[in-house]
């Protein structure tokens, strides 16, 4: 299934869940219990292997890759040895579901690397100014679960509020918003101030006000 169809078809189940529950940034206290010695009749470097190693069988096959991606963190706390893979994969995987699978894999395991965390947020921006709308979408949703830990890309979530491609990219990225500053943002410290055009800025209000669930339709401002 073309990635497009493939997401936005599960898009209005995220973006309500993303609605219903808290941020849930990757690092944390969170504990991640350690894992199995093998899935599938593999280790987790052999996984490793198949995202990583040229000469594996297995690796121009983007099937096993994509299973490799959904299969990894299911080794606890082992699993964070192949974040820095994962996370590579997020700008530099010619394959665009494969893209969005590490993606959405490294925004929602539990870790506290403060410079694995930097990296994440670094190509999250990338994603965010993809051609691919698709991708675009993924990147706001992604931007949500990091909550407070996407400041430093507020701008680029605000400038995704102009984005005239798709109004989940504006509504994703309104929650994004919402998320990453509603513990500390008031109507006059936050980024509100920078969002530019009436619309955009009432939206941001009301994402930070309820995580989203507002009626107020996004326009591209003016």
């Amino acid at each position: 299934m073309p990635i497009a169809l493939r997401f936005l078809l599960t898009l209005p189940m995220s973006l309500a869940l993303a609605a219903a529950l808290p941020a849930q940034p990757p690092p944390g206290n969170v504990s991640v219990s350690k894992g199995p010695a093998e899935i599938g009749g593999k280790t987790l470097d052999e996984w490793i292997r198949v995202l990583k190693d040229p000469k594996h069988p297995e690796h121009l096959d983007p099937s096993s890759k994509d299973a490799a991606i959904r299969v990894i963190p299911l080794f606890g706390n082992d699993a964070k040895k192949a974040l820095p893979t994962l996370i590579s994969m997020m700008v530099n995987e010619p394959d665009q579901t494969l893209k969005v699978s590490a993606l959405i894999a490294v925004t929602s395991y539990p870790y506290d690397d403060p410079e694995l965390i930097k990296k994440v947020v670094t190509n999250l921006e990338t994603m965010l100014s993809s051609q691919q709308t698709a991708i675009r979408i993924q990147a706001a949703l992604a931007a949500g679960r990091l909550g407070a830990h996407a400041k430093p890309i507020t701008g680029s979530l605000i400038g995704a509020l102009n984005y005239t491609g798709s109004y989940e990219v504006r509504r994703a990225a309104a929650v994004a918003l919402g998320q990453a500053w509603k513990r500390t943002a008031t109507p006059t410290n936050g980024p509100l101030m920078r969002c530019s055009g009436h619309w955009a800025t009432r939206r941001w209000w009301c994402a930070w006000k309820s995580s989203s669930r507002c009626s107020i339709s996004v326009r591209p401002a003016v």
